[in-house]
C-alpha cells in the first residue's frame, strides 16, 4: 500500500493517532500507567517508521520499494521534520538539565506528567534519530534532485 495524496497522508496520520489515544485509555482504565508514557514514547517512532514506508511524492514510483535512507520525497520536508524532531529532543533535554541544575523537579513533572526519566530518555534518544535519519536523508536529496524552477 503507498499513499500519494495529502489528504490522505493526513488522515492515516490521524487515525494512527487516534488509535493510540486509544490504546492508552485503555491502559490507564487497566491501571498500567507506566505503558501509557511507554506507547507515546515508542508509538510516535512506529508511525514515523511506517508513514516513512507508505507516503510516496507523484514523483516517485509507488511500486518499487524506497531506498532505506530516503525517509522524504522532496528535502524540504525532511529538513522541516528533521528541525522539528531536534528541537523536540532539545526541548526535553533543556528540561531534564533544567530540572536538575536548578532542583525543580516539578518542572519535569508538569512538562511530562507520570513520566519516568527512563521514558524521557528513550524518548530523547527516538526524537534526535529521527532527526539525524530526516536531515541526512534530505542532504542526499538535495544533492541528487535539482531545485524546481520556482526556488532558483
Amino acid at each position: 500500500m503507498r499513499i500519494v495524496k495529502g489528504r490522505y497522508k493526513f488522515l492515516y496520520v490521524v487515525a494512527f493517532l487516534l488509535g493510540l489515544g486509544a490504546l492508552t485509555e485503555v491502559f490507564q482504565r487497566a491501571g498500567i500507567p507506566g505503558a501509557v508514557d511507554w506507547v507515546g514514547a515508542l508509538g510516535f517512532a512506529l508511525l514515523t517508521v511506517i508513514a516513512v514506508r507508505i507516503f510516496r511524492v507523484p514523483e516517485e514510483d509507488v511500486a518499487a520499494p524506497r531506498p532505506l535512507w530516503r525517509m522524504t520525497g522532496r528535502p524540504t520536508a525532511g529538513f522541516l521534520l528533521g528541525g522539528l524532531n531536534a528541537l523536540s529532543a532539545a526541548t526535553v533535554i533543556w528540561a531534564l538539565v533544567y530540572s536538575r541544575v536548578v532542583e525543580r523537579p516539578s518542572v519535569v513533572a508538569a512538562s511530562f506528567p507520570g513520566s519516568g526519566l527512563t521514558v524521557q530518555i528513550v524518548s530523547v534518544v527516538v526524537e534526535a534519530a529521527l532527526a539525524v535519519l530526516y536531515l541526512r536523508s534530505s542532504f542526499r536529496l538535495a544533492r541528487r534532485v535539482p531545485a524546481p524552477s520556482w526556488v532558483r
